[in-house]
């Protein structure tokens, strides 16, 4: 049922896990649970829903993909995830060759 005219505020109980825009879009932006809350502006009724978060990697990327070194030589390499997560996450790694 559309309310016209009448305002509802929206929250979230921890805005690490998820945001709420005013027009109650949820969006996840960590890991863990978490409630999300309507209240009708000046009083009266509310109501909330439990949200639990679970984003996993899918997908790991390691660059370059092949390199030559010589023996107790260092390589930098970057490695990229993806998947059901906010933004792809870029870390910095560092593969040592052993002799």
């Amino acid at each position: 049922m559309v309310m016209s005219g009448i305002g509802v505020n929206w929250a979230s109980s921890d805005g690490g896990i998820v945001t709420v825009d005013p027009a109650g879009l949820v969006t996840a932006v960590g890991n863990g649970a978490t409630n999300v809350t309507a209240t009708v502006q000046g009083g009266g009724a509310s109501g909330g829903a439990a949200i639990t978060v679970s984003q996993t990697v899918t997908a790991l990327t390691v660059s370059p993909d092949q390199a030559a070194v010589d023996a107790l030589e260092t390589l930098q390499t970057d490695r990229t995830g993806s998947g059901r997560e906010r933004k792809p996450g870029r870390r910095r790694g560092l593969l040592v060759a052993l002799p």
